[in-house]
């Protein structure tokens, strides 16, 4: 049987946040799953939830449970040069 591998497709975003997916990343490490990024990056939750969904796809960001902070949170990966 074939697996279906899917492929990250980044979302449609201004210019800044495509130039850098790194500091983005650096940006949501150890902070709440449940934050919203949308208001503070000033685009839509869509873009926002798209973004969030292409870091995790492409390995840029994982998720682990922070026992410190009692909550689910985003944790930023070593990205390849």
């Amino acid at each position: 049987m074939k697996k279906n591998t899917k492929v990250p497709v980044m979302p449609t975003l201004p210019k800044h946040f495509t130039d850098s997916m790194e500091k983005v990343a650096n940006q949501v490490h150890g902070r709440s799953i449940s934050d919203k990024f949308a208001k503070e990056w000033n685009i839509s939750e869509e873009q926002s939830s798209a973004l969030l969904q292409y870091l995790f796809d492409t390995g840029a960001i994982t998720m682990k449970w922070l026992p410190e902070k009692g909550q689910l949170c985003f944790l930023k990966n070593e990205l390849p040069n």
